[in-house]
């Protein structure tokens, strides 16, 4: 017996989509019906594998992290943690279910979080529907939003969420991930909500979070937030990796905590690359460059395998995606480093931008916007202009892909 895959669609006259069922399909809910309080003959241990969760691929070949049933449920608790408001009982929660269930952040931080509080979900089948995420805000008055920048953003300037004609004033708390957090769009939506947009910060390999800023405290923005309870933080050399660095220098980013995963499926040697002892503890080596303020909240700068090195100098294209965003006429960008066209075995910098609605901008206009802002060996010496930034599942930029679509570009010049 299986559940629908719901193969055959429909659509109707105001474009939504109905699902029509295939031979053998069942309704969850008469299944729900048919088993309600009979419990599965299979023994699950805490230790049991849960799931196999596939990276992103942001940097390379996907990988399967896997993750047992206490990492999951670690991961909730710690979560819960953070976001859990004294006084309010969790069925009176509203989750606005706007990020994908197959990957890890929906699965635990909406969908077992709602489960463990009693709450309601409302389902969003397509968030790239903007129209149909402000009609379901709307109408169900969600207390809590789960989702990435872009998302946000695109709420932000939504023409029935500018006029008023719907209110998000129902929104209470968000948590932001898989991209950094534009400072614009966090106060832009929390002047429209009135609540509080969290940026967090998470991995496939320990999932789903591992920092968050608190609700009930401090937000820094451009920051992470601080650990998750039991989550332990170090930031070492990027020179040997073991030699813990002073607070405020970058080095790169390793946690312990329950959360953390077994390891890759089928990938001992790339699991003894992240996944290291150190005192007692297991260390994961996360690739991702960060910085520890005195107050111990964290920054992430870029990932490892993304730092370039232009001119002797090591360069973050993080920190110049950030830069470009504030110009009017960006609406996204990405930065990635390319072969120097020139000189072999250098780098140069290369951004992709997505124009806001309604900007003409230009190549140069844009060079020397950044060159205002920037160090000369920071400045991007290539503009392109497209459509729509390749991305991963959960809105993550594949910088693999923009470096691909530059090395296409030049062999079709060339052949």
């Amino acid at each position: 017996m299986r559940a629908s895959c719901f193969r055959s669609r429909a659509k109707k006259k105001d474009g939504h989509f109905i699902e029509a069922l295939q031979s053998g399909d069942f309704w969850l809910q008469d299944l729900l019906t048919t088993y309600a309080g009979k419990k599965p003959s299979v023994a699950v241990k805490p230790t049991d594998i849960a799931l196999f969760q596939y990276t992103g691929g942001t940097t390379g070949v996907s990988k399967a992290a896997v993750a047992t049933h206490a990492n999951l449920v670690a991961n909730m608790l710690q979560q819960e943690s953070f976001l859990a408001v004294d006084g309010v009982p969790g069925e009176q929660e509203i989750f606005l279910g706007a990020i994908p269930f197959f990957h890890v952040f929906g699965m635990v931080a909406v969908l077992a979080m709602a489960a463990k509080l009693g709450s309601t979900v409302i389902l969003i089948p397509n968030a790239r529907e903007i129209n149909d995420v402000v009609e379901c805000i709307h109408k169900f008055k969600p207390t809590l939003f789960h989702g990435v920048p872009a998302l946000y953003n695109a709420i932000n300037i939504h023409p029935k969420v500018q006029s008023g004609e719907i209110s998000l004033r129902s929104i209470r708390a968000c948590l932001s991930g898989s991209a950094p957090l534009p400072p614009s769009v966090k106060a832009e939506f929390e002047r429209l909500s009135g609540g509080t947009l969290l940026e967090g910060f998470g991995m496939s390999e320990a999932p789903t979070a591992t920092h968050v800023n608190p609700l009930r405290g401090e937000n820094r923005v451009g920051s992470i937030g601080l650990p998750l309870p039991d989550t332990d933080m170090r930031i070492v050399s990027l020179d040997d990796g073991e030699t813990d660095v002073p607070v405020g220098e970058v080095g790169e980013l390793l946690m312990a905590g329950p959360q953390i995963m077994l390891g890759y499926h089928n990938m001992p040697d790339e699991t003894a690359k992240v996944l290291r002892e150190h005192d007692g503890k297991i260390w994961l080596y996360t690739g991702d460059i960060a910085r520890m303020d005195e107050d111990g909240y964290f920054y992430i700068v870029d990932r490892k395998k993304d730092m370039a090195l232009i001119g002797g100098y090591n360069v973050y294209p993080n920190a110049i995606e950030k830069v470009l965003k504030n110009h009017p006429g960006v609406a996204e960008v990405g930065v990635a480093a390319v072969p120097h066209p020139d000189k072999v075995g250098q780098e140069t910098l290369k951004a992709w931008v997505v124009k806001a609605d309604g900007a003409e901008i230009t190549e140069a206009e844009l060079i020397k916007f950044a060159s205002e802002h920037l160090a000369p060996y920071e400045v991007p010496r290539r503009i392109a202009f497209i459509d729509e930034l390749p991305k991963s599942a959960v809105g993550k930029t594949l910088r693999r892909e923009l470096v691909r679509l530059e090395m296409e570009s030049r062999g079709k010049q060339t052949g």
